[in-house]
């Protein structure tokens, strides 16, 4: 499965792309939107995790544009700024997941094998 990860924190970045490869995933990190806008125009992700407080494009905005390029995808939103009116917008997008840092290593991993059991279904 082809993972997108948006994220500005490295660590954090880091830690989830070693987390997916583990899985056997292939695994691409951007830390801008420029950058990320570049990958999604050459290739195609099954999952992207997306940070909505990015420095440069952030919150629904950021959410939208994910939908638009890369509609097939699923999007988890992570974020360590949370308001309840910011996670109510970015739900409303249909978004797989809405995931408030720190992060637990086995919701990762429950989600990777969901995705991974969705995936492989067959399709009609």
């Amino acid at each position: 499965m082809n993972i997108l990860i948006i994220e500005q924190d490295n660590s954090f970045a880091q830690w989830l792309k070693a987390i997916s490869e583990r899985k056997g995933h292939n695994v691409e990190v951007c830390s801008k939107w420029k950058d990320a806008k570049q990958l999604l125009v050459k290739q195609k992700f099954v999952l992207i995790l997306a940070n909505v407080f990015m420095h440069d494009f952030e919150g629904e905005q950021l959410i939208s544009a994910l939908k638009v390029m890369c509609p097939e995808a699923s999007i988890i939103a992570v974020t360590d700024h949370n308001t309840r009116e910011q996670e109510l917008e970015i739900r409303k997008q249909d978004i797989l997941y809405y995931m408030i840092k720190p992060v637990d290593k086995k919701y990762i991993t429950s989600l990777l094998n969901h995705l991974e059991l969705k995936t492989s279904l067959p399709r009609n």
